[in-house]
């Protein structure tokens, strides 16, 4: 080394390291805010929030200022509390455009909804709970507004038909982990016991499909069958839904006959 010549360690690339986790947190943090809007609390206060997610109120503000700024959210001028933007819509457009199946699936389950007489929903499975991605309804029937799901709509696994059809063909880690998850009772045939729930996705398993009868919405029967891929992963599941559904064993084989078909159909979609 020649004298006088001091070597300087270069702390640049550490300070570059740590601005971006640094960044990646506040976006992290940011999008759990934008997560606490659902289909069960689509309003929220800037307090609600920051209790919800243990976070300062201030932060809170702030995070959602900017989301009211870019549009993401908006807010109300009567409760003062925000709900999801218009801006949001335009990403559902765009994923809605990009799925390339979801045309022929929507003849496929529009074919089951016309065959059975009964609304039929497509959902697939995402984190924590499902997602619906379609539903079709008979020819000529009036629907009333309750039956209505719309696209990109959420629902709990343990309770509704799709996604116990799902649940109890995912791996065992999946379903302990989504049974350890808070569970609410919609109704009083809402099953919350979780030896109970456990028992209620081997009988599925075995037999092929769920029966939701009125566990999700008081009156509204459903009965799902899951889509599985060539490797046997559960890629989604369908259902139909109405309050005159029967569950004795002919109707529940030819209802199985059809959903079955269809399955098969909608997986090569996958």
């Amino acid at each position: 080394m020649h004298k006088g010549y001091c070597m300087v360690k270069d702390n640049s690339r550490q300070y570059t390291e740590t601005e971006n986790g640094t960044k990646v947190k506040s976006l992290e943090k940011a999008l759990t805010v934008l997560e606490c809007f659902d289909s069960l609390t689509p309003e929220l206060g800037i307090a609600q929030i920051a209790e919800k997610l243990q976070l300062n109120k201030s932060n809170v503000h702030n995070i959602i200022s900017t989301f009211e700024k870019k549009g993401y959210l908006e807010r109300d001028k009567e409760s003062k509390r925000y709900r999801l933007g218009l801006k949001l819509l335009e990403y559902t457009y765009i994923i809605n455009k990009n799925l390339s199946y979801q045309n022929t699936a929507y003849d496929i389950i529009s074919y089951v909804a016309k065959e059975l007489s009964f609304i039929t929903y497509f959902a697939v499975p995402q984190k924590d709970r499902i997602f619906y991605l379609n539903s079709a309804y008979p020819p000529g029937k009036t629907v009333l507004s309750s039956y209505r799901i719309i696209i990109g709509e959420t629902a709990p696994y343990y309770c509704t038909s799709l996604g116990k059809a799902m649940l109890a063909f995912m791996d065992k880690s999946d379903i302990g982990r989504i049974l350890k998850l808070p569970r609410k009772r919609f109704t009083e045939n809402t099953i919350v016991d979780e030896k109970l729930l456990h028992a209620e996705l081997k009988k599925i398993y075995e037999c092929g499909y769920s029966i939701d009868n009125g566990e999700h919405e008081t009156g509204i029967k459903c009965m799902g069958v899951p889509i599985l891929s060539r490797s046997g992963n559960v890629v989604g599941a369908i259902s139909i839904s109405g309050a005159a559904l029967n569950f004795d064993d002919n109707e529940i084989r030819r209802y199985l006959q059809v959903l079955t078909t269809a399955t098969r159909e909608l997986k090569n979609l996958f």
